[in-house]
C-alpha cells in the first residue's frame, strides 16, 4: 500500500512503492527527453494550422519547452537517488520528494503519461479498457504504467488540496497553469508548490 508522509516544511516521503511503480518512475526522464517523433509531437503539439506560423512558433518556443522537460527530468533523477527499501512498512520502496520539487513532479508525471500514450499508439478507447484486454503485452503494460502515474499524480494533487484528475488523452496542454484556475479545497495557496519548482 502506497503511503505519503509530509513534513512540517512540506517535504514528502513516498513509501510502500511496488517494484513496477519504481520501474515506471525511473523511465520518466527518458520519456520526457525522448527524441521519438510520436512523443515529441505529443509533448510539443502543433499550435497553428499554417505550416509557416507553426514552424516559427516551434523555433521560438520549442527550445524553451525542451529545457522545461529536461529540467523536470533532472529533478526526477535527482530525487530518485534517495530511493531505498521501505523498512518501516516492510515492503516496497520509498524516496524523498522535497517541497520545492512538487510542481515539477506533477508536470513530469503528466508528461510521462502522455509520452507513453503516444509511444504505444494508444487511443481514447484503449484508455477506458481493462488492463490485459488490449491483446498486446507492451500496450497493456503501457496502460498499466499510465494508471500508476495517474494514481501518484492524484495523490500529490490531493496533498495540495485539489481533486482527483483522470488521464485525458484529448488534453495536450501539458502546462501547470490550469491548476491555478481552480481554487483548492480549504484555501488558496500559492499554486501547486508555492513557487516555481523548476528553479531549484
Amino acid at each position: 500500500m502506497i503511503r505519503i508522509e509530509q513534513s512540517p516544511l512540506g517535504d514528502l516521503t513516498l513509501g510502500g512503492l511496488p517494484a513496477v511503480v519504481v520501474d515506471t518512475l525511473h523511465r520518466i526522464p527518458e520519456l520526457l527527453t525522448s527524441e521519438d517523433e510520436a512523443i515529441r509531437g505529443r509533448l510539443e503539439p502543433r499550435t497553428y494550422e499554417e505550416d509557416d506560423e507553426d514552424a516559427q512558433w516551434q523555433r521560438l518556443v520549442g527550445p524553451e519547452l525542451r529545457h522545461l522537460f529536461a529540467s523536470r527530468a533532472e529533478i526526477v533523477r535527482e530525487d530518485l537517488v534517495s530511493l531505498r527499501p521501505d523498512d518501516e512498512l516492510g515492503e516496497g520502496y520509498r524516496f524523498d520528494l522535497p517541497a520545492p520539487h512538487r510542481a515539477a513532479w506533477l508536470a513530469a508525471l503528466n508528461g510521462a503519461s502522455h509520452a507513453l500514450y503516444a509511444l504505444h499508439r494508444l487511443t481514447p478507447a484503449d484508455v477506458e479498457r481493462d488492463i490485459g484486454s488490449l491483446g498486446d503485452p507492451e500496450r497493456d503494460l503501457a496502460l498499466l504504467r499510465i494508471r500508476l502515474l495517474g494514481m501518484l499524480q492524484a495523490a500529490l494533487l490531493e496533498m495540495e488540496g485539489y481533486g482527483f484528475p483522470e488521464f485525458d488523452p484529448g488534453d495536450e496542454d501539458l502546462d501547470d497553469e490550469d491548476l491555478d484556475d481552480e481554487e483548492p479545497e480549504g484555501g488558496d495557496p500559492e499554486g501547486p508548490a508555492g513557487e516555481d519548482a523548476d528553479e531549484r
